[in-house]
């Protein structure tokens, strides 16, 4: 490598550091591909005040539900990659969609730098008090003897519930019937009222219910068990083949080609968070998410392929159109 050559990395290196160190000159705008009032928008604004707090400018979150989050990650993608543009996004944008919508007018791996994973919203699977089961087992030894006939609330073809329904349906031989309802809030109170047998909800929502005796709690979906309610095992663990890994998370990208040091910095800023009980314990515990362990950019790209893979090969084996 010649001299100009190395003189020029090397300028290009401490330009790049120096950039970062300025950094933010400006507000910072957040983007949140999910509206005002949900669980990612409860999850994101604290962050944002936080941020703001350490980063020395304000951080404005920019709501953009429109085509089911897509025009969030449209706007990031056309974003100057200067760190005053970030994403609070979860796995439907990044991980399902692109599987599931071949016209996609972004891609996730070329268009977003993945910057620290924070957190999943995961669920709880509960029966109504009137179904006699106390357990996995008893669930699916009732549904193996009575295919077709215990209900399961879903609401869409590509929810959560929905796909728990047809992966157990191909994959296990496990035959739910599933009652469809225009949305996640309906098929719960269709569960609470005994309308339905089966219901899968987050977390969050579901304690109360269950504490109250008004669902009975028989396992959860996840990596680890649910700090407020410890005794109810992960559906992994209850030995039944209730395996599937799809899960509702949360994290932080920047535009593409959006300077290392700066992601380096807010993945350092966010880490510090996801490491501190107060915080943790406030604002993702108290609405349903599970926090993650702080982790790097690589960590977190990592996860987003084995996470696309599974959405992919889902969808093989069940056939979930998109809606």
């Amino acid at each position: 490598m010649g001299r100009l050559t190395v003189a020029g990395l090397v300028l290009a290196i401490s330009s790049t550091v120096s950039y970062a160190q300025d950094w933010p000159r400006r507000t910072i705008t957040l983007i949140v591909p999910n509206a005002v009032g949900g669980a990612y928008d409860a999850a994101a604004r604290p962050l944002g005040t936080m941020l703001s707090q350490v980063l020395g400018q304000p951080v404005v979150i920019d709501n953009r539900p429109a085509g089911g989050g897509i025009a969030g990650l449209v706007g990031t993608q056309q974003a100057t990659p200067d760190g005053h543009t970030l994403l609070f996004t979860g796995q439907g944008q990044v991980s399902l969609y692109p599987e599931l919508r071949p016209n996609l007018p972004y891609e996730p791996t070329r268009d977003l730098a993945p910057i620290i994973r924070i957190g999943s919203l995961e669920s709880f699977l509960m029966a109504n008090p009137s179904l006699p089961v106390k357990s996995m087992k008893d669930l699916i030894d009732l549904v193996r003897a009575k295919p077709d006939t215990i209900t399961f609330g879903t609401w869409g073809g590509t929810s959560t519930s929905n796909m728990h329904v047809e992966f157990l349906k191909k994959a296990r031989n496990i035959q739910f019937f599933a009652v469809p309802y225009k949305s996640a809030a309906q098929a719960l109170n269709a569960g609470v009222s005994g309308e339905v047998q089966i219901t899968l909800f987050g977390q969050g929502p579901s304690i109360p219910l269950i504490k109250s005796g008004k669902f009975k709690a028989l396992g959860t979906t996840g990596t680890r068990r649910s700090s407020a309610l410890p005794d109810v095992p992960l559906l992994k663990e209850t030995g039944v083949g209730w395996d599937l890994e799809t899960g509702s998370w949360v994290g932080m990208f920047a535009p593409a080609k959006t300077p290392r040091a700066i992601i380096n910095r807010v993945n350092a800023e966010v880490g510090k968070l996801l490491s501190d009980r107060a915080y943790t314990d406030k604002f993702l515990l108290s609405i349903g998410f599970q926090p993650e362990e702080p982790n790097t950019p690589e960590q977190f790209t990592e996860f987003l392929k084995h996470d696309r893979q599974t959405y992919a090969s889902l969808i093989k084996l069940t056939g979930i159109k998109d809606e």
